[in-house]
């Protein structure tokens, strides 16, 4: 046997495992409390990671392979909500324009959720997504209080006593309003939510503060820029979207409108065609021409379509004003 190989002492595996029929090696870390994306983010910036040699690659497995596949299932979970979310409002407001208002309220929140995580030093986990979620609720029901107070306003209404009718009132009137008498229920609840948020984003009574604290922090923030930016941007986008909405509605109008006119002009255009073909066709004969009955033949029948198409532009309506117009003036011209 030593003629044939060299005998050396040493360590190896007990087993060889295979992925997709490569060798591979599995590290297991213990994560002792901190964050799996910090982690993950970390290692990937050793030098030894960036610098594999040729044949090596890096696996992703385990729990941060299936952080990953939540992310882009709760990617998919937002997007679904907010859809449910517009849904309802068109069934509840019976307007598709206005649900658009409410829904300008979840980028505000995101802003401050992502700043809260910034400035408690929390990593973007998967208990900061689900803190997000939670806001999508909380955010578009600040937005549903305003929206829907200042569309009853405009409306008009009964008095609580019920003794009298209240005005109608105009859209700026409405908005004031709205956030005058809506602001106060609007920021109770904020801070009630935000007290109740409050312990948990410090880690009081938690087993595991790194999973709860981050999604605590996320809607702590979301709930201060939301809430204070609802009352400041939402009656803005609320006016907004009701000019988009008037503006939209007046198209059809304008679009028959633009119909008709074309439709004059050309019909006019046409019926003068038709006036120069009948004053020119007497002298079609007389021309030098060859052929004189085949171009007369061609000049009745462009004539006669062109009659058609004037006829059919103006219409009834303007055919028996122009008939009038020269009856009026031809026959009855010695009365």
């Amino acid at each position: 046997l030593d003629q044939v190989v060299t005998l050396e002492q040493g360590s190896g595996p007990a087993q060889i495992n295979r992925i997709n029929r490569a060798r591979s090696i599995s590290l297991d870390v213990e994560l002792s409390g901190m964050e799996l994306g910090k982690l993950t983010a970390m290692v990937s910036t050793l030098p030894s990671i960036q610098n594999l040699p040729p044949g090596i690659h890096q696996l992703t497995q385990g729990d941060e392979d299936m952080m990953n596949e939540l992310f882009a299932g709760f990617a998919t979970a937002m997007v679904a909500g907010i859809l449910a979310i517009y849904v309802v409002l068109v069934l509840l407001f019976k307007d598709f324009f206005q649900p658009i208002t409410i829904l300008v309220a979840l980028p505000l929140s995101l802003g401050g959720a992502f700043v809260g995580l910034l400035l408690a030093g929390q990593a973007f986990s998967m208990s900061s997504l689900i803190g997000l979620i939670m806001l999508m609720g909380i955010a578009t029901k600040n937005s549903i209080l305003l929206v829907d107070y200042a569309i009853e306003s405009r409306r008009g209404h009964v008095s609580p006593d019920g003794a009298t009718i209240v005005r109608p009132f105009s859209r700026t009137e409405a908005v004031l309003d709205a956030c005058h008498k809506r602001s106060r229920p609007v920021i109770m609840t904020t801070l009630a939510m935000g007290a109740g948020m409050l312990p948990v984003a410090m880690g009081f009574g938690s087993a595991d503060p790194s999973f709860r604290s981050p999604m605590a922090v996320a809607v702590i923030g979301g709930l201060i820029t939301s809430t204070v930016l609802s009352l400041l941007v939402i009656p803005v986008v609320y006016t907004l979207i009701d000019d988009l909405e008037k503006g939209i509605r007046k198209l059809p109008a304008l679009v028959r409108e633009s119909k008709l006119s074309f439709r004059k002009k050309a019909g006019f255009t046409m019926l003068g065609l038709v006036l120069v073909y009948w004053l020119a066709f007497p002298f079609i004969p007389l021309l030098n021409i060859p052929s004189k009955i085949v171009v007369v033949s061609i000049v009745a029948v462009v004539g006669e379509i062109l009659f058609i198409f004037a006829v059919t532009l103006l219409g009834k309506e303007y055919w028996n004003k122009i008939k009038a117009w020269l009856r009026k003036r031809l026959f009855n011209r010695g009365n």
